[in-house]
């Protein structure tokens, strides 16, 4: 198959994972991309660097800009759009149409995704809760909704352990990470959570890390959260800014604890849809401890880790995080144990798996859209491939001469004559398939009728 997607965002290219930070949609798009290049897949993936384009792995990057002319105009088996469904308000030049979702379903959106579904075959969905969201906010169909999932590098992670084992040796359990957006409960971590768990041990202590995407209307909000930092003391807190992959993976194996107090009270209305930093910390064997929230109950393993139920504002939720997070740092058994239950779990979440299903989801659409003989020469005809139209009605008066399979072909005019003086009128082509099927066709066969836009041909399939 061959594959064109368009994936805004942060601008990125094959090689960026090695080089920088980035969210969870963009490494997505890579990881996919490359894992369908080692089926002998075809994939073009358009981004918002404005480099030249580049291959990577097998892949070929191109600017975004590109796009508006490929989408449309170059054949091409599947178009894949992340997160914009305005794209789609064109047609594209390709056999399957594919929106690939990563944010939360919000009512303000709903005519953003109802306006594009006349043009998109399947909305592909990261999670059950992700899935049950769509339906019910967006009143997408079930028809066109797909569930997928995201995934992790698996041979990422074991290079990592092998470094790990190599080098720094034992993780601290008294050094607690938040890798998530500040947004996303930073401040309940650092106004809430910690100065309790400092009151348990003052040895404890927490790094932060994040991708370089500030929000700029959120700048007060991360000045809070560094006012919040310096008030629990000289090194209790350490900004890390954003990590390149390798960097954040060995981070993982030093670290005891991955705590995600979700949602920050400036955004009470968020929830996970899949949460690749959980992925990441079950292939990284640290435990997690987070709020029982969105996906999160989907996506962390059993054993993994621990999630609380409510939010910061209910009574009792910080407590329950507290005697979670004391826990694992101070009995190494069952840290160990949550550790182990993850990395068995994520030898399940290879982009490998993720690729196939995706390969295979695509084979399966495109074959069951070219089962009907009806759909297919509607196909021809409205791109003016008239030989082809003509070949499959053949085709097809001759399969009707088998056993159980009595197709029955039919065209003609709604006027009473064709018209041959007009060739502008009706295409040669047309005219000779209107004059060869007629004679064949017995008067009063049942049929179904189709149109091509306000041509007055009309031509019918009946099985």
């Amino acid at each position: 198959l061959s594959f064109a997607f368009l994936i805004p965002g942060l601008p990125f290219r094959g090689d960026t994972l090695h080089r920088q930070s980035l969210g969870g949609s963009e490494p997505a798009a890579i990881c996919l991309a490359r894992e369908l290049v080692r089926l002998g897949d075809i994939c073009r993936v358009f981004t918002g660097d404005e480099g030249e384009p580049q291959y990577y792995n097998g892949v070929q990057y191109l600017p975004i800009r590109l796009f508006t002319n490929f989408g449309p105009r170059v054949p091409h088996d599947v178009t894949v759009v992340q997160r914009y469904p305005e794209v789609l308000s064109v047609r594209q030049e390709s056999k399957l149409t594919v929106l690939w979702c990563h944010d939360q379903a919000l009512r303000r959106d709903v005519d953003r995704y109802r306006s594009v579904l006349w043009n998109i075959d399947k909305v592909a969905v990261l999670s059950r809760f992700m899935h049950d969201a769509y339906r019910d906010v967006y009143e997408i169909p079930e028809r066109h909704l797909w569930l997928t999932r995201n995934g992790v590098d698996l041979t990422e992670f074991e290079t990592a352990r092998q470094r790990h084992v190599s080098g720094p040796g034992q993780r601290d359990p008294k050094l607690l990470l938040y890798g998530a957006r500040p947004e996303r409960g930073l401040d309940v971590m650092l106004r809430d959570i910690m100065p309790r768990l400092l009151e348990r041990d003052r040895d404890l202590k927490l790094l932060v890390c994040t991708y370089d995407n500030p929000v700029p209307q959120l700048e007060a909000f991360y000045a809070e959260c560094h006012q919040l930092a310096a008030k629990l003391g000289p090194n209790v807190v350490r900004f890390l800014g954003g990590l390149k992959r390798a960097d954040l993976y060995d981070l993982h194996r030093q670290v005891g604890v991955y705590v995600y107090p979700t949602p920050s009270p400036m955004m009470p209305t968020f929830h996970e849809i899949s949460c690749i930093s959980a992925m990441e910390c079950m292939a990284s064997s640290l435990p997690v401890v987070a709020t029982d929230r969105g996906a999160l109950a989907e996506t962390l393993a059993p054993g993994a880790g621990t999630l609380i139920p409510g939010t910061s504002a209910d009574a009792g939720y910080v407590s329950a995080f507290v005697d979670a997070v004391m826990a694992y740092v101070n009995d190494p058994v069952l840290a160990s144990r949550a550790g182990e239950a993850g990395r068995a779990a994520a030898q399940k979440l290879s982009w490998s798996e993720v690729a196939h299903g995706w390969h295979d989801m695509c084979v399966d659409e495109i074959v069951a859209r070219n089962e009907s003989p009806e759909r297919m020469i509607r196909h021809f005809v409205r791109r003016g491939d008239m030989i082809a139209a003509k070949e499959l009605i053949t085709l097809n008066e001759a399969a009707a001469n088998e056993p159980g399979k009595p197709i029955h072909v039919e065209a003609m005019l709604r006027t009473s004559q064709i018209p041959t003086t007009e060739p502008h009128t009706l295409p040669k082509p047309v005219i000779e398939v209107i004059q060869s099927t007629l004679e064949k066709i017995a008067p009063n066969e049942p049929i179904l009728w189709w149109g091509i836009g306000s041509r007055p041909l009309l031509l019918g399939i009946k099985d």
